[in-house]
């Protein structure tokens, strides 16, 4: 009895190991303050790490969702691939890997008050993930 129960948790271990090849990670750059008549640039820098291979097609259907913390209707953005920042590059390898993505959400009309907030969706690895924004943006 012993030792089927060993033998069943080595078996457990061995393949909950073996099915976990790598993960992943994001790292998001937003301003503190946006101005009116001005768009808003946020930045995001996904990674890949362990042996689940290149980064590359990983990460699909990635938006970035804001509005008026007064409002109620999120509007969606799509990103434009952007070029790592240095430090990334320097720490990048086979096993750890990084992509990065700007997005612009459109200037608002002179008048404006309050706070954006926002969050990202993307897919990792076909499964569905939602960052939230790291705080709001004040609108001067």
């Amino acid at each position: 009895m012993i030792k089927t129960k060993i033998n069943l948790l080595v078996c457990l271990l061995i393949t909950s190991c073996s099915f976990t090849p790598g993960g992943g990670a994001s790292e998001q750059y937003a301003p503190d303050t946006t101005k009116t008549d001005e768009p808003t640039l946020i930045k995001l820098i996904v990674s890949a790490w362990g042996a689940g291979g290149p980064i590359k097609g990983r990460y699909t259907n990635i938006s970035l969702h804001y509005r008026l913390t007064s409002g109620d209707i999120y509007k969606s953005v799509q990103p434009k691939v952007a070029d790592l920042p240095d430090n990334y590059k320097k720490v990048a390898s086979k096993t750890n890997q990084f992509e990065a993505y700007e997005f612009t959400i459109l200037a608002y009309p002179e008048g404006t008050t309050g706070e954006i907030e926002y969050y990202f969706e993307m897919k990792f690895d076909r499964h569905q993930n939602r960052v939230n924004g790291t705080k709001n943006i004040k609108i001067t």
